[in-house]
């Protein structure tokens, strides 16, 4: 049996490697000349590595967008407030695959109980829609499950989508999630005639 808070850790170090992904920072010039952050003389213990070559240059990574009224989902009828569930963050990760994108984008976020509520588990939809113009290209919808433990009021959740295959041509590319289920149908491939 799987540790909840591996699996919370496991999902944080997910979301961290597709947040650090989508940019990198060169600290050495954030030191000062001796080397070390204090500025006393340190000799280094190995040459810092060169930066990586970006092979995706031409890539252009699209920002993920919050979908309109599906930023939280509620658990509860009428007035009556059992949870909330949130987004709070959200990141991607694109790579260029001759003529598609790889693309894997993850959503973070939490889920509070409401005055009506009490721990438990509390399931809830994330839905990731690709879209050039208004053809939806790719979606994916993945159920989540966190469980709020006894005398505990909230719960972080993490939700990493990967390996969505999306033709680098053609009208922009644009990424929404949203805490619910969408009726965004993928556009069928079209069929080559000869």
């Amino acid at each position: 049996m799987r540790s909840p808070a591996l699996l919370k850790g496991l999902g944080a170090v997910l979301l961290a490697g597709v947040v650090s992904a989508c940019g990198s920072m060169d600290v050495r010039g954030l030191l000062p000349s001796s080397g070390s952050p204090r500025g006393d003389s340190v000799a280094a213990a190995a040459p810092a590595p060169a930066p990586l070559p970006d092979e995706d240059e031409d890539l252009e990574c699209p920002a993920v967008e919050i979908r309109q009224g599906a930023a939280a989902h509620r658990f509860g009828a009428g007035d009556t407030l059992r949870a909330q569930a949130a987004i709070s963050n959200v990141a991607r990760e694109c790579r260029l695959e001759g003529d598609r994108i790889r693309i894997s984008v993850g959503v973070e976020g939490r889920v509070n109980l409401g005055s009506g509520g009490a721990p438990g588990t509390y399931q809830f939809p994330v839905r990731v829609v690709m879209k050039r113009g208004n053809t939806v290209v790719a979606a994916r919808t993945e159920r989540v499950s966190v469980v709020i433990p006894a005398n505990d009021v909230l719960a972080s959740f993490v939700s990493v989508q990967k390996d969505f295959l999306v033709p680098k041509k053609g009208a922009e590319l644009t990424i929404e999630v949203g805490l619910d289920t969408g009726n965004d149908a993928v556009a069928p491939a079209s069929v080559k005639r000869r």
